[in-house]
């Protein structure tokens, strides 16, 4: 250990990170890997969902200016939503209970859009890929808040 390290240790005001647990050393390396994978599934899913309610909104109103507004619509309200209540910089947080429900009606939603448009498998696929990134991440989230602690101030979301 550097000198820097030992201070980072031996001063109650500085926050321990996952990376200075020495018993977790081992474990917390393949979770980190684990939970940075999962975060990427993550980006991919919310896109996904975004995707999807475009282009049930492309599939579903009669004439082209119909087809258009659903098309920008859908999507940019599951985008105002996910940034004002879900996003981790969000104007507002809600609470666990609450953001869980929501993040999980927002893919039920866009995996309901995509079946009704069509691709059925594609959408299964989708709502149980969403389904399962979304406890994972409250799993890995749990976890990391365990390890350090739940440190004050550590960013959750």
């Amino acid at each position: 250990m550097n000198s820097g390290q030992i201070e980072t240790l031996s001063r109650p005001d500085v926050q321990r990170g996952i990376h200075e647990l020495p018993e977790l050393a081992e474990t917390s390396a393949a979770m980190r890997v684990a939970a940075d994978a999962n975060l990427g599934l993550r980006l991919c899913v919310e896109l996904g969902a975004y995707a999807s309610l475009g282009y049930w909104g492309t599939s579903t109103g009669g004439s082209t200016a119909a087809r258009t507004s659903l098309a920008i619509a859908a999507p940019l309200i599951a985008i105002i939503m996910w940034s004002l209540l879900l996003a981790p910089k969000a104007k507002w947080h809600l609470s666990e209970p609450a953001a869980l429900v929501l993040e999980l009606s927002i893919f039920a939603t866009a995996a309901i859009a995509l079946a009704s448009s069509g691709p059925i498998i594609l959408a299964t696929v989708f709502g149980v890929v969403a389904a399962g990134n979304t406890l994972l991440l409250r799993f890995f989230r749990r976890g990391r808040q365990e390890a350090t602690g739940g440190v004050k101030g550590e960013q959750t979301r």
